[in-house]
C-alpha cells in the first residue's frame, strides 16, 4: 500500500515557529499600548474627557482579557499542528505496514495503475508575509 503521507513536519514545525513568534510579537505589542496609555490616565481630567476614559478602559480589557486569549487560542493552534501531523505521520505508517499482511485478501487488477497521491504543488502554497508557504 505505501506511505500516502503527505505533510512535511519540518514544514509544520517551520510555521509552528512562525505562530508561536507571531504570538509573542502579540504580546509585545499590546504590552507597548498599555505602557503608553499608562502616562495618559493622569494627563487629564477622564471625567471631564470621558473618551480618554473610555480608551483606558478599552486598553485595559484589551491588555488583561482579550490579548490573553487570544495568545491561547493562536498557541493552541500552533500545538495542535504540531501534534496533529506527528500523530498522523504515525498512524498513516502503521496503517501502511498493518495492511501489508492484508494486502493478499484484496487482489488488484494488474492493468490498472496503483493510487497514489500527488505530490504538493508549490504553486498551491499560500504565501505568508514571514516567507512561509502552508500548502492548501
Amino acid at each position: 500500500m505505501g506511505n500516502g503521507f503527505n505533510l512535511d513536519p519540518e514544514a509544520i514545525d517551520k510555521v509552528a515557529t512562525g505562530i508561536f513568534t507571531l504570538s509573542e510579537e502579540l504580546y509585545g505589542n499590546m504590552s507597548l499600548v498599555v505602557n503608553d496609555s499608562d502616562d495618559l490616565s493622569g494627563s487629564v481630567d477622564t471625567a471631564q474627557f470621558t473618551g480618554v476614559a473610555e480608551v483606558l478602559e478599552a486598553v485595559g480589557k484589551w491588555g488583561d482579557e482579550l490579548i490573553p486569549t487570544h495568545r491561547f487560542r493562536i498557541e493552541e493552534f500552533a500545538g495542535y499542528l504540531v501534534v496533529a501531523v506527528r500523530s498522523t505521520e504515525e498512524i498513516d505508517d502503521y496503517v501502511s505496514s498493518e495492511f501489508d499482511q492484508y494486502a493478499d485478501q484484496f487482489p488488484r487488477n494488474a492493468d490498472i495503475p496503483a493510487p497514489a497521491l500527488p505530490a504538493p504543488d508549490s504553486a498551491d502554497a499560500v504565501p505568508s508575509p514571514n516567507g512561509l508557504d502552508v500548502a492548501v
